[in-house]
């Protein structure tokens, strides 16, 4: 199992909800191409998970090669085909600048949901990296936040890849939204530089 719990946790869900179900727990070698192939196509998911449950296939093949269940050979999963696994089957919803300050009149008065939407849309952050953001990655001086860490069903994480790991500029706006969500005394908890808690 890889070693971030998110993705343990898509592992388990395609290995429970749909290859063991079909395949069994031990019989890795009845998963041969072309009935794997046939059995992707019957089920009504998108040509990405699709490809998804193909690679875990594949990687429980490997792992049978490896601990000598079966003999070292190419693996079948190889051979299995997925059309269309790199399009996309809904396109990308994003917001306008006009829809963006119609979202943050719904908010109100609510700082927290009003500062999370600024974070998230000013420096094109996960959700995941808002949540896991803690105020000592803010540096005040230098008109910095650094992303390190992720938070997924409520486990905090590293970020989802390398690329997402690095330091940005502020800009001044953004830094005084933040400002104020630290100054609030009706949160001071926050003080103690735990998390931002958005």
């Amino acid at each position: 199992m890889p070693r971030r719990a998110s993705t343990q946790h898509g592992y388990l869900s395609w290995l429970n909800n749909y290859i063991l179900p079909e395949w069994g727990d031990g019989a890795r070698t009845n998963a041969q191409a072309r009935p794997a192939e046939l059995w992707l196509q019957t089920l009504t998911l998108s040509p990405k998970s699709k490809a998804h449950i193909r690679g875990l296939m594949r990687i429980r093949w490997d792992y049978a090669m490896w601990a000598g269940h079966v003999p070292t050979q190419r693996n079948p999963m190889e051979l299995v085909t997925v059309k269309g696994a790199t399009l996309r089957t809904r396109k990308p919803r994003s917001l306008t600048a006009e829809q963006f300050r119609h979202l943050l009149v719904a908010f109100g008065d609510a700082v927290r949901f009003r500062t999370f939407a600024f974070v998230a849309v000013s420096l094109g952050l996960r959700v995941s990296e808002v949540l896991g953001l803690k105020w000592q990655d803010v540096n005040w001086l230098e008109k910095t936040i650094t992303i390190e860490r992720g938070v997924v069903r409520q486990i905090v994480d590293d970020v989802k890849s390398r690329h997402s790991a690095k330091t940005m500029a502020i800009d001044g706006e953004l830094l005084e939204v933040l400002k104020h969500w630290h100054r609030l005394p009706s949160s001071p908890h926050l003080k103690t530089g735990y998390s931002l808690r958005l």
